[in-house]
């Protein structure tokens, strides 16, 4: 037996299961059941860890299963072999999402994507795909608003998230009026996933005051964004071009290329794609014949990280929750700020979109997105952007910047952690810029 974490990417920290806060967790009903239903919300999975088996990667059942969540439905996936999955971004955040799987046992009536729902079901950790989930779905309701919910992690005495409204459906632009593409999905957890600050070395300067590391590049290119919407591999391509400058050998990105990388994300569909699966397949597979050796989250509230992270690796990957408002300011050419409060303010009004972060200063960020360069204000940043990525290039030992990266991290540890998923070895003791380590 293992300990696995809920929604969150911290360190393990096992907490036993407690038959005393059972007792007293808040539940609900449905009509013919004789079950009770423990009410979760986003705090309590985020921080939740229970006991699964890593036998055949069997899905393991928490302790008293029966659970049900409130969300707004984000996605609806048919799968081949009749299972239904629904993505339900759950009440009390805008920053991930939770998987609902209807059987064709149950024979329910399927949800449609932005309509508000309450799900009752068993509650389980996937561990094929390192994320709890409600599988079966035994009943779902829609409800009117988002209810008040009892924070069941208050009984742990686990931290409260702020309470903010569930993201809107995408809302299309208006053909003709914006010609560009949108297709960041939202944002997903897995236990696996590294952070950056476990690696970074304590003594560490702090990051210049200022970066801007576009130096050389006039094209970017819009890499099919305007068609499809592949902006999650498209920023990918930008960051690579980046690095390939540095090291002197430039390097650009074919619409072909970049279409590969985004139908191995989304199974062929023009649906968007998740940042974290682009991640891996650029990893794994590549893009265009490039591929990077590790990457880690960076926590978009900590803008001394933020800078830090950008300084390092030379650049930033990005995963921004877009309101409508950004529409009319990159049409005047105007930085992304934030101007107003109602729906048009909020994020998700517009959709989810990926860019790459290539300058900072103190009066805000310069991010590459539809082959052109867009300025936000560090106000911007902290109001929409939901995910932050520092990337390790595949070959980082050959570009400048290298030793900068080697000596910032505590790569022994980022070794280790990286083999246990799948990763490659370090650099060895001695190596120089310009010199590969073993394959």
């Amino acid at each position: 037996m293992t300990i696995a974490s809920g929604l969150a990417e911290a360190p393990l920290n096992p907490r036993p299961y407690r038959a005393d806060l059972a007792a007293s967790w808040p539940r609900e009903t449905i009509p013919g059941s004789p079950a009770n239903y423990w009410r979760l919300d986003y705090d309590t999975i985020n921080n939740m860890q229970w006991l699964v088996s890593q036998k055949n990667h069997t899905v393991a059942i928490f302790p008293d299963a029966h659970a049900c969540v409130v969300g707004t439905v984000a996605e609806v996936i048919r799968e081949q072999d009749g299972d239904i999955h629904i993505w339900v971004n759950l009440d009390g955040t805008t920053k991930g999402r939770f998987a609902c799987e209807i059987t064709p046992q149950q024979a329910l009536p399927v949800p449609a994507v932005g309509d508000h729902i309450r799900v009752y079901g068993i509650f389980r950790y996937d561990l094929q795909h390192s994320w709890p989930e409600i599988h079966p779905v035994d009943y779902w309701q829609k409800v009117a608003a988002a209810p008040v919910i009892v924070p069941a992690h208050a009984a742990m005495g686990l931290p409260t998230a702020p309470v903010v409204a569930a993201p809107s459906p995408i809302q299309p632009v208006t053909p003709g009026r914006f010609p560009y593409r949108l297709g960041r999905k939202p944002k997903l957890f897995d236990r696996r996933t590294l952070r950056l600050a476990s690696y970074l070395r304590p003594e560490l300067p702090a990051a210049p005051p200022s970066l801007d590391i576009a130096e050389g590049i006039s094209a970017w290119g819009m890499l099919a964004n305007d068609r499809y919407g592949d902006c999650t591999c498209a920023a990918a391509a930008h960051m690579e071009m980046v690095w390939s400058r540095i090291a002197g050998q430039p390097k650009d990105f074919t619409d072909e290329q970049v279409l590969d990388l985004y139908n191995r994300c989304n199974n062929g569909a023009d649906d968007g794609a998740n940042e974290l699966f682009v991640l891996n397949e650029w990893r794994h597979n590549g893009l265009g014949g490039s591929k990077i050796y590790a990457f880690a989250e960076v926590p978009p509230a900590d803008i001394a990280l933020v800078r830090q992270a950008a300084y390092i690796f030379s650049g930033l990957y990005l995963g921004v929750a877009l309101p409508v408002t950004a529409q009319a300011q990159i049409q005047a050419q105007q930085p992304w700020d934030v101007v107003a409060n109602g729906p048009s303010a909020q994020a998700w009004s517009w959709g989810g979109h990926a860019v790459s972060i290539i300058a900072y200063d103190d009066s805000g960020l310069t991010c590459v997105t539809w082959g052109r360069l867009q300025r936000m204000t560090w106000g911007f940043w902290q109001q929409y952007v939901e995910e932050a990525w520092a990337i390790i290039p595949e070959d980082f030992e050959q570009l400048p910047v290298g030793q900068k990266i080697v000596g910032a991290l505590d790569f022994n540890q980022l070794v280790s952690d990286l083999q246990a998923i799948g990763g490659r070895p370090a650099p060895q003791a001695g190596w120089n810029p310009g010199v590969s380590r073993p394959r």
